[in-house]
């Protein structure tokens, strides 16, 4: 079973951290000392018409850059979809450049957290969940190099190598740091994907785009087998363990970002040919979104909160690899599918974003907790 008591946290008026407890179930043949209890720390939104005594930096985290990806992704959509559509590619482009604005402003006050917060920002980094947000900074400007090339020039490449340099470490350190300390499976969550797998994808699109392709093959081997060897984990984790809780939820859905965007770099570094590799994977990514739209109401139980924008991603990149399809398959078929998985991602992103803005005036977004250390 799932407790849930908030603790308070004394350095802060009015702030809570929630402590979710996950019982471990002893497995076959699994000693008594395998049964343990861990507890995970979990921000707890509360209305900032309460004064804060927090800087805003110090209130946001690395998950924030899921609204990039969401945002990002909802513009390549509508960049993809320029000329089947025959759209204007400045809509896409608008929205491309409202999230590079965005990851501007958050990469600023991460900036300033470790600058002025470094302990706090430390715990997040070293936190087995939040931790692998930390990995969206670099992986995030990779994702929007490709729409902004063109305009950045020979910017764009300096911007290719620093950032995929950044992901790299980034992700070799987080796996260095599963090795080298034991893991709870309890913890293990789709998030982790975003901390190795989806920098590394972003980086082989980023490649293709840029001319680098050998190197963009170097980048795509390891985010897909990244992904095979992580996939395993978290599947066996949620099929297993105790369910997740529900404000943890939402980031299943960041199961079927992997495969569609395996698709999309794919397609980027064979020149679009669509083969049986690209209708392979195009297919298990379909596979995925429907048993997300069967996990729909589990997956929704928590209250609306920055989680929710894990949804936002993955279907729009679902459409980005459905329009590359339907435009080199040039079937009627394929046309339908990467329609109406449009029209899904518009919905969904407009959705969440809706919502953000509705709960950025009441007050309920932000968390108005510090992070202490683990």
């Amino acid at each position: 079973m799932i407790q849930q008591t908030p603790v308070s946290d004394k350095r802060q008026t009015g702030a809570r951290i929630g402590i979710i407890v996950f019982p471990n179930r002893r497995g076959r043949g699994a000693p008594a000392a395998a049964h343990r209890t861990t507890k995970l720390k979990l921000p707890v939104t509360e209305s900032t018409r309460q004064r804060p005594e927090t800087a805003v930096y110090e209130r946001i985290p690395a998950s924030f850059f899921s609204m990039v990806m969401g945002i990002a992704g909802l513009g390549l959509a509508w960049r993809a979809a320029a000329v089947p559509l025959r759209v204007p590619i400045p809509v896409g482009n608008a929205i491309v450049a409202a999230a590079s604005l965005l990851w501007l402003a958050l990469a600023l006050c991460y900036a300033a957290k470790w600058l002025r917060e470094p302990a706090r920002a430390r715990a997040e980094w070293k936190h087995a969940i939040q931790g692998a947000f930390v990995g969206l900074l670099p992986a995030t400007l990779l994702l929007l190099l490709p729409a902004g090339a063109s305009y950045l020039g020979v910017t764009a490449k300096a911007l290719f190598f620093i950032a995929a340099a950044a992901q790299s470490a980034l992700g070799a350190a987080m796996v260095a740091r599963w090795f080298s300390e034991t893991q709870d499976p309890d913890l293990a969550t789709p998030a982790w994907h975003l901390a190795v797998v989806a920098g590394h994808l972003f980086a082989a699109n980023a490649a293709a785009s840029l001319g680098y392709k050998l190197t963009g093959w170097g980048f795509f081997g390891a985010g897909v087998i990244s992904w095979l060897l992580i996939e395993s984990i978290v599947f066996a984790r949620l099929m297993q363990r105790e369910p997740l809780p529900p404000p943890l939820r939402p980031l299943i859905a960041i199961e079927l970002a992997p495969p569609a965007v395996i698709v999309i770099a794919y397609l980027a570094l064979v020149d679009g040919e669509v083969d049986a590799v690209a209708l392979a994977l195009l297919g298990y990514s379909l596979f995925v979104g429907a048993i997300l739209l069967f996990l729909a109401r589990y997956l929704t139980r928590a209250p609306f909160g920055p989680g929710y924008w894990a949804f936002t991603f993955p279907f729009a990149a679902l459409s980005v690899a459905a329009w590359r399809v339907a435009v080199s398959n040039a079937s009627e078929g394929a046309f339908a599918l990467a329609l109406v998985l449009f029209a899904v991602a518009n919905v969904i992103v407009l959705w969440v974003a809706a919502r953000t803005v509705l709960a950025l005036r009441s007050g309920t977004f932000m968390p108005l907790n510090k992070m202490g250390s683990e």
